[in-house]
């Protein structure tokens, strides 16, 4: 099975020829196939033309599952994957960016930050990155330095503010349909606009092909036997693997396919073979019970530690509830010896539905009533259970329930397998890719491709079919081989290669297009209005001629940038904030449409000459930004990534 799996995903024309390469790929292991194929190159990366090795990124792993290991944490790959490349980083730019201006932390630093503790050398080396990052983010803070001219000129522009009146001859009271445009006016405009159409990190498109795996009839007829026998082992009472379902109602019964009359049978009752759900099942009913829905609790919770046992939560929840069975208040007990956040509200859960708590607690609740007073042991500790309410009771049932899947047969498998693999075999170009598709009715599924992506569209574990999409003698065009997933195959086209920098006109023709249709319209209304206003026309003759009405909107400001009868149209905001009073301004773009405004009315900001309170309060926004640690990468890294000429084959290994 397993050599077969190999063979699969390198099928071609002649498999046999591969039975040999597979086996040996079997046998060996993964680094010592990285090592033998990359023995030339070992490179991670290229970081502005310098190598980074692959054996820096296993030190630096090592190091990173150590700290966690001390720490007594677990961390998933992908994550341990992305702190290790991250170090990789501020090592090879930020440390080098650091030391260029002199920014350094000693040891004594170190130990001072951390009031004089010791730490493992391990932990100096992995902390100091972060250490230096604050530092460097405090020398910048403080070399912020917000003008008095600039703190007023931003006080005069919160606060000067204007009632304006306007037209707005809106882009949409045109036709899309009626505006001509030309290839070279998208190309001119994508030109102008590359900055608004850039890949920060590369991808690759695909199509593909998915042959899912489906159970053929002679699987379903290989489950029918197995419900069957099953079914008379537990008829004559043999031990047969069951599932049990509790507090289910009637319309969970019908979900799940049994027939309407089951919810109403005796304890006892067997239904027949059933089907749902890609599974034959048969189920039995085992209890009946009058369950609330609904359930308002308080508990006490006493946690267990290193000096405290699960024998002494027990004990002490003991004697806390002698306390309160013999009157002092639940509450008060709750408040001053619950481990957990209801304390402060003296223990109280609110109301919950069945299956929100813990099982043992769950149970306790809802198979307990209202009143009842009870210790209950969980994975959290001991807890001491107050049913405060409970609604009223309803008819639920408990089932126990045996199921047999219908799963495909190792036959099915290599049935869908051989007909990929002829998809795969006789389709080896794009065009024949794109016919054969065409031809057979296929569905063409796309997709985008991220270097380190583990699934494409929503199946899982395909880094090797990334890896051929990012792999540098893959060409735009190429199809891949069949890829063997659980319960599919998949064959690729690679459509298209998108590296670092301006998207392909072809790419985003399809984004430019309104903002082009939007220019020309914005032509045909200044073009009108221009006229209109050289015919000495006031705002309400404009508004007359469009048919529209004037509107108006007050303390607008140049701060703002948002009107609320408008939205956010800064021109309108800019224009308002430089025109004399009563007069018209020409004609000019927004986002929305063409606008001409009046400035009726005038707020000036009140006087005043000292502005230190917007200095300071410009320094504080700014230190804010700055101080947030999730965005400290962003500003200080980020920058710098950005500026480098970085090269990532990190793809190949992982």
């Amino acid at each position: 099975m397993a050599v077969l799996q190999k063979i699969r995903n390198r099928a071609g024309v002649a498999i046999i020829i591969f039975v040999g390469v597979a086996l040996f790929l079997f046998v060996i292991d993964q680094d010592t196939i990285i090592r033998w194929f990359n023995k030339s190159d070992m490179s991670l990366a290229k970081i502005n033309g310098k190598k980074v090795e692959f054996p820096e990124y296993n030190d630096i792993e090592y190091k990173w599952n150590n700290f966690f290991a001390m720490q007594g944490q677990r961390i998933e790959q992908d994550q341990l994957r992305n702190l290790v490349w991250e170090e990789i980083l501020q090592k090879h730019l930020m440390s080098k960016y650091f030391e260029e201006i002199g920014l350094a932390l000693s040891v004594d630093e170190f130990y001072e930050l951390y009031n004089g503790e010791s730490a493992p050398p391990e932990y100096f080396q992995l902390i100091t990155p972060q250490i230096l990052k604050l530092k460097y983010a405090n020398m910048v803070a403080k070399g912020f330095y917000q003008p008095s001219k600039f703190a007023e000129l931003e006080y005069l522009e919160n606060n000067n503010s204007y009632d304006i009146e306007f037209i707005m001859l809106a882009y949409k009271n045109i036709d899309n349909e009626s505006v001509k445009f030309s290839e070279e006016d998208l190309k001119a405009y994508y030109n102008e606009h590359q900055h608004m159409f850039m890949n920060k990190k590369r991808y690759r498109e695909v199509d593909y092909v998915v042959y899912n795996i489906i159970p053929s009839a002679e699987d379903s007829l290989q489950a029918v036997e197995k419900i069957k026998s099953k079914y008379d082992r537990h008829i004559s009472g043999g031990l047969v693997p069951t599932v049990s379902e509790k507090n289910l109602s009637e319309m969970d019964l019908l979900q799940m396919g049994l027939p309407e009359n089951f919810f109403n049978e005796e304890v006892g009752y067997l239904s027949q073979i059933l089907f749902n759900n890609g599974s034959y099942f048969f189920s039995e009913l085992s209890e009946i019970n009058y369950v609330p829905d609904s359930v308002r609790a308080s508990h006490i919770l006493i946690r267990p530690n290193e000096n405290f046992t699960w024998e002494d939560c027990q004990a002490k929840a003991d004697s806390l509830l002698a306390l309160i069975k013999a009157g002092t208040e639940f509450e008060l007990i709750a408040m001053t010896n619950s481990e957990d956040g209801t304390a402060e509200r003296g223990g109280d859960l609110d109301w919950f539905t069945y299956g929100m708590m813990v099982p043992e607690f769950n149970d306790a609740c809802f198979y307990g009533k209202t009143g009842d007073l009870l210790t209950v042991k969980t994975d959290f500790g001991v807890h001491i259970l107050k049913i405060t309410d409970q609604t009223s009771p309803k008819k639920r049932v408990s089932l126990t329930s045996v199921y047999e899947e219908v799963k495909f047969s190792e036959l099915t498998v290599n049935n869908y397998f051989t007909e990929a693999s002829h998809f795969a075999s006789e389709n080896t170009t794009g065009k024949q890719f794109d016919e054969a598709i065409r031809k057979e009715q296929l569905v063409n599924y796309t997709a985008r491709l991220r270097d380190l992506d583990d699934k494409i569209g929503q199946t899982e574990g395909a880094r090797e079919l990334v890896r051929w999409a990012f792999d540098d003698k893959t060409k735009e065009g190429d199809v891949s081989v069949v890829y063997n997933f659980t319960d599919k195959f998949i064959i690729a086209k690679l459509k298209g290669i998108y590296e670092v920098g301006p998207m392909p006109f072809d790419l985003v023709k399809e984004r430019i297009e309104p903002k082009v249709i939007d220019n020309k319209k914005a032509e045909k209304y200044l073009a009108d209005l221009e006229k209109d206003l050289s015919n000495k026309m006031d705002l309400n003759s404009i508004a007359e001629k469009y048919g529209i009405e004037v509107a108006s909107a007050n303390a607008v400001s140049f701060g703002a940038g948002y009107i609320p009868s408008l939205g956010f149209e800064p021109n309108v905001n800019a224009v308002a904030s430089v025109l004399d009073t009563n007069v018209l301004s020409k004609p000019f773009k927004g986002n929305n449409g063409v606008f001409v405004v009046k400035v009726v009315n005038k707020t000036t900001a009140p006087s005043k000459t000292d502005f230190s309170d917007e200095q300071n309060q410009a320094m504080i926004n700014f230190m804010s930004r700055l101080y947030n640690q999730d965005q400290q990468i962003d500003y200080i890294l980020e920058a710098l990534i950005q500026k480098a000429k970085i090269e990532d084959y990190r793809y190949r290994y992982f």
